[in-house]
């Protein structure tokens, strides 16, 4: 079945009075059955009748928490930018809609006015909070459980080897597998495969209700210094927290430090500093011996956490804050009284022995709101806790309370394989005149193993712009330092390139398109080991000239490879596959027989080596030390008939070839590599 979009703009936001811009709620339910509408508006009824199994219900709440959880598609850090977008994309239609629709129904006619002021609320109200919104819903449909998903500490990604995981939920038993397995078998019971994960205890750095120093900002000139450990805060007010105010009654039992006499009605932004002392004993050879950091903060409205001045969380709170921000969502009074534990995934790394500081940039969701509340307190997880993930892993949990199991908390952990992607030809130049291939069919991408082991390839693959499985390659390991090529059409390759040298691991599937496309190379469990979506205007040159694109640095961070910067035009008209540009020593192309070193091989050669022989003329070698013909380097470029030795015969070889039709020099007539000499051809 496919199913079409109907009127879609009635459906965001239809649940407040809309401003007349657009129309009012469509009304429809999703799970309608009323025979009194069109057939196509009870698409829903499968829907309807498929929820009365419990197993549909907890397939279609694995569905939810994957787009509500964690940066999914229906999350508002995902929402909000897409949205944006798309209203950037119909700004300009909205001109003829509005003529269209605005001046026939609307006295006066409807304007951009309208439009932004609609955009504006989906963006900054509307989406922020829909997410919690359609999860209540969800459960109280029944078709998300009452029972809370676990949660990781981390939720996937890059990881060392080694890294320890640990998983809480806030009631039942969290099971969990490593073998891509669902920890609960159809019909609820547990799975055979899936692990008890073990309560883990958790060491307090710093209590709630330490002390605290607040200031209320009356401009930007602090910028983000006040985050620092450092700065003078002598002057601000001090005391134990909450920090915060209460113009009515209700937090009146959470409020220490009160700054209701310049915060309210006055700035909606307070700057919070709560410094802690970490026992050197809790620190490895320097580093903290703590895998997980967990924040503990009761807040109303939003805020922005940082550790030793750098940003580690924002909940509530814009991207780009300024001195008189505002929370950009409001946090009720009942939650925001309750310590919520925030994990702060990646922030162990910078604590310090000694003093530290958690500074946080408080937000109220209006200068003239009538209450605001922060308090906060740090925990951490020890790194002798947790599951240890040594390779690249699928982890899947589900907590079990009684008799209900939660929706399915996946996430794909990897660690790194260090196999790059380090040359790409995406629009070759040209054949030539005659030729029985076209330009794409001379496209290849370079590989290159930049670890210290051997990598297994059959569990790897491409795909996207184009797919190669590495399974079906005759190349299945790939040795420390090698470079492997992939090619669009191997025969074509050959005439161009020659095959004397390089490994070619075969023809992929697919075409990478001239304008710019997306290749991603992918782990045994389909993660993603790198992404690249280059663009033909990365490097203009490579865009149908010649050269191809090439990573500048092959032992750079992963993550660089999407970036065009971490990339350059090759060194060489046709690109280099199978040559490691980034070496800093020259690979020794060369042309066998190219005495003069022109990158050519013409009469001049021949002559050269004649006079070099006979006329005693001073020459310096082109090869290793260049004193000596027989040195390996000069062995092998001038040894054109292969006896192992350079005279007579050779110049006289070298003469047939080029003007008889005779036999190719020994090492052939293509540029190749010749160690200890320098780059000349390629």
């Amino acid at each position: 079945f496919k199913f079409y979009t109907w009127d879609y703009e009635n459906t965001v936001g239809n649940n407040r009075a809309r401003s007349p811009l657009t129309k009012n709620a469509l009304g429809n339910d999703f799970g309608s059955t009323d025979t009194s509408r069109p057939s196509y508006a009870n698409t829903g009824q499968p829907h309807t009748y498929l929820r009365t199994n419990p197993e549909y219900r907890l397939l279609f709440a694995d569905s939810a928490h994957r787009h509500l959880f964690h940066g999914g598609v229906l999350t508002p850090e995902s929402l909000i930018p897409r949205y944006a977008e798309l209203a950037d994309n119909v700004e300009r239609a909205i001109v003829g809609e509005s003529a269209r629709w605005g001046d026939q129904h609307y006295n006066p006619p409807l304007t951009l006015a309208e439009w932004y002021a609609e955009r504006d609320w989906i963006l900054g109200t509307y989406l922020p909070q829909r997410s919690d919104i359609v999860l209540g819903q969800f459960r109280a449909a029944g078709l998300y459980p009452a029972v809370d998903a676990p949660e990781f500490s981390r939720h996937g990604g890059r990881i060392e080897a080694g890294f320890r995981l640990t998983m809480t939920a806030p009631g039942g038993v969290v099971y969990y597998t490593l073998d891509g397995t669902d920890p609960r078998l159809p019909g609820g019971t547990v799975s055979p495969g899936a692990i008890p994960a073990s309560d883990v205890a958790p060491i307090v750095l710093m209590a709630g209700g330490g002390m605290a120093r607040a200031h209320v900002p009356a401009d930007g000139s602090l910028g983000l210094d006040w985050t620092l450990p450092g700065f003078d805060d002598s002057t601000w007010r001090e005391g134990t927290m909450g920090v915060g105010f209460d113009a009515g009654t209700g937090y009146e039992d959470h409020i220490a430090l009160d700054l209701e006499d310049i915060m309210h009605e006055v700035n909606s932004a307070a700057y919070i500093r709560i410094p802690f002392t970490l026992d050197p004993a809790l620190f490895d050879g320097g580093s903290p011996a703590l895998i997980l950091l967990n924040l503990l903060i009761q807040y109303d409205d939003g805020f922005i956490a940082y550790i030793n001045g750098t940003r580690v969380k924002a909940v509530n709170a814009p991207e780009i804050a300024e001195w008189n921000s505002h929370a950009t969502l409001s946090h009720s009074d009942a939650l925001a009284v309750q310590f919520e534990r925030v994990a702060l995934e990646d922030a162990v790394s910078l604590l310090e022995p000694g003093e530290n500081l958690l500074a946080i940039h408080g937000l109220n969701v209006t200068s003239t709101n009538s209450d605001f509340l922060i308090s906060a307190g740090l925990e951490a997880v020890p790194a002798s806790e947790g599951i240890a993930l040594e390779h690249s892993i699928l982890v899947q949990a589900r907590a079990l309370d009684g008799t209900e199991w939660s929706a399915l908390n996946s996430a794909t952990f990897v660690v790194d394989i260090p196999l790059r992607i380090t040359e790409i030809m995406y629009h070759p130049a040209p054949p030539p005149e005659g030729s029985l291939f076209d330009e794409s069919h001379f496209e290849f991408i370079e590989l290159q193993n930049v670890g210290d082991e051997a990598i297994e390839l059959a569990d790897l693959w491409l795909d996207d712009g184009i797919w190669f499985d590495f399974a079906e390659s005759p190349v299945t390991r790939l040795l420390p330092g090698r470079i492997l090529v992939l090619v669009k059409n191997a025969e074509a390759f050959a005439s161009r390139y020659g095959a004397a040298g390089i490994l070619v691991g075969g023809e992929y599937g697919g075409k990478l398109d001239n304008r710019g496309d997306r290749v991603i190379l992918r782990g045994p469990y389909g993660e993603a080991l790198l992404e690249i979506d280059y663009g033909d205007d990365w490097e203009p040159e490579t865009d149908g000239m010649g050269p191809s694109l090439v990573i500048v640095d092959p032992h750079g961070d992963p993550d660089a490879w999407g970036d065009p910067s971490s990339w350059r035009a090759s060194s060489f008209a046709f690109g280099s596959p199978g040559v490691d540009e980034s070496s800093p020593e020259p690979m020794g192309w060369q042309l066998p027989g190219d005495l003069n070193q022109d990158g050519e091989l013409n009469i001049s050669d021949p002559v050269a080596l004649l006079a070099h022989l006979f006329l005693g003329r001073a020459r310096v070698l082109p090869c290793d030390d260049g004193s000596s013909l027989l040195s390996p380097g000069n062995l092998s470029l001038l040894d054109s008939n292969g006896d192992a030795g350079v005279d007579l015969s050779d110049a006289v070889h070298l003469l047939g070839f080029l003007f008889l039709g005779g036999p190719v020099p020994a090492r052939g007539a293509q540029c190749t590599v010749i160690p200890g000499c320098p780059d000349v051809c390629r």
